[in-house]
């Protein structure tokens, strides 16, 4: 049991720890929800294949270009398979510099992972290549950004949100400000301004499917609209030249 706790926590830190400061430095924009799900296979094979991926460059780092020291391998295959007192105590006078490597190599994960965030950001390239897209679809929809005419064009958001009170159903017209993600990535909020309310009796007679509707403006600062009483919502997307 002792060899299985120490191999797996030498593990976590050796090659899931990067991957991990990588995925949240990478997926920290406003475009992002993330949290690593321990379920999801496809993240976790990604984050440990991003730390071992950075491992191997500290590998090579420490090798080539640090005098003096060097990684041993036939060390670390006994501290994963049968660490006994003799292989642990032989690690014990090197444990300044392994703390340093790793805080280093955690470094450069964050840089490496937030550079790229910019990049990609900055390039739009989340928009040509769905491998570097972030992970959550609702802040692609309401931030109009692959709508955006150039990279620095403000993108305005004009929502029409059709709920459903008793029998009657009410559109709700306006710009949209704000939103709220829960930490399953799903929208939980959505805030509007300028708010327009348009009520809609539907009345079922035989031969007739007439819709009668009143619209009138609805004087509020703002409009907070849970998503779970939201029946469909559209968007449409305007550059301050079009407004």
């Amino acid at each position: 049991m002792t060899t299985i706790t120490f191999g797996f926590a030498l593990i976590i830190i050796l090659i899931i720890l990067p991957g991990g400061v990588f995925r949240r430095a990478y997926f920290s924009s406003e475009f992002s929800n993330y949290h690593l799900r321990a379920s999801n296979f496809s993240e976790i094979v990604f984050t440990v294949g991003v730390g071992i991926f950075f491992q191997a460059l500290g590998i090579l780092f420490v090798n080539y270009l640090v005098p003096y020291y060097y990684v041993d391998f036939m060390l670390i295959g006994k501290l994963l398979t049968n660490p006994d007192h003799a292989t642990i105590a032989a690690i014990g006078n090197y444990i300044p510099q392994i703390f340093f490597y790793s805080v280093f190599l955690c470094f450069g994960c964050f840089a490496t992972g937030r550079g790229l965030m910019y990049v990609v950001i900055t390039q739009r390239l989340d928009e040509k290549i769905p491998l570097l897209r972030f992970d959550n679809k609702w802040n692609y929809i309401f931030s109009g950004k692959p709508f955006a005419k150039k990279k620095e064009d403000e993108v305005y958001k004009y929502v029409n949100i059709c709920v459903s009170i008793d029998d009657t159903f009410v559109v709700y017209s306006g710009f949209l400000t704000d939103y709220w993600i829960g930490q399953d990535g799903q929208l939980e909020i959505v805030e509007l301004k300028k708010v327009k309310r348009k009520i809609i009796d539907k009345s079922y007679e035989p031969n007739d499917n007439e819709i009668n509707h009143t619209e009138y403006d609805f004087v509020v600062s703002k409009l907070l609209i849970p998503y779970k009483q939201i029946q469909n919502l559209s968007i449409t997307y305007y550059d301050l030249e079009e407004l």
